[in-house]
């Protein structure tokens, strides 16, 4: 079987996808390189929707990558881009490539590239229908997106409402693939494997008995701008029931 060469372009370490491209590599018949356009998140930043300074232990790069030029310090947001992704493609040369949807310039530059090469682009997002959104933005998805999508080969998909955003844009049943969204397995391996100590250890720093039942959330509250208005909902970043 001949090896695949698999790019991901992404914009910056994020903890919990990390672990994941360091499995991809390992995986026979693939050789993989993971594109950054930015370095945030290896160092301490502020988190305004939290209001702290939050510093992400733990994120290791120990897979084949590179960080694009201008990475140190470049911005995390929709304008993020880097007008070396191309030749830095070029040179790589994938059979594949991997984007995080279209909100990016430095996404919509990836799917530019791959049209022009020919190369089969697979999509990640989040993205769903249930999110208030005003009639101007839905009438220009609604014009849009189709045409963005039909030069997505494959979509990579995190669940039902992210399926069904998909469908309702023209994607066909055989472009998804469900995959759900990578989490550190080994660090949760580590907890479980002394799980009745941490339970412990938890319950009675914060004073819980032993019979009650704990649900635990990970994410946070932020305003969002929708429809005119500021709504505050529930940015999911992952879910776990104990």
């Amino acid at each position: 079987m001949s090896r695949k060469r698999v790019a991901v372009i992404v914009s910056h370490p994020i903890q919990h996808f990390c672990p994941q491209y360091t499995s991809w590599a390992k995986l026979p018949g693939v050789d993989l390189k993971v594109f950054f356009a930015s370095s945030h998140g290896l160092a301490a930043y502020e988190d305004k929707n939290f209001g702290r300074i939050v510093k992400w232990d733990g994120i290791k790069l120990d897979f084949p990558h590179e960080f694009l030029p201008g990475a140190e310090g470049r911005a995390i947001g929709t304008a993020i881009d880097s007008i070396d992704l191309a030749d830095r493609l070029s040179l790589f040369s994938p059979d594949v490539v991997v984007i995080y949807g279209y909100s990016q310039k430095l996404q919509r530059r990836s799917l530019g590239w791959t049209k022009v090469a020919g190369i089969p682009t697979l999509m990640i997002s989040d993205s769903e229908l249930r999110s208030s959104r005003s009639w101007v933005k839905r009438a220009a998805k609604s014009i849009v997106l189709p045409h963005v999508y039909r030069d997505v080969g494959l979509f990579l998909s995190v669940g039902d409402a992210n399926e069904a955003y998909y469908r309702n844009y023209g994607v066909r049943d055989d472009q998804l693939i469900r995959c759900f969204f990578p989490i550190d397995v080994s660090h949760y391996d580590s907890i479980v494997a002394k799980r009745d100590e941490c339970r412990n250890h938890i319950r009675a720093h914060l004073g819980i008995p032993a019979h009650h039942k704990v649900l635990l959330m990970v994410g946070k509250l932020v305003p969002l701008e929708a429809a005119g208005r500021s709504d505050s909902i529930l940015q999911r970043n992952s879910e776990r029931a104990k």
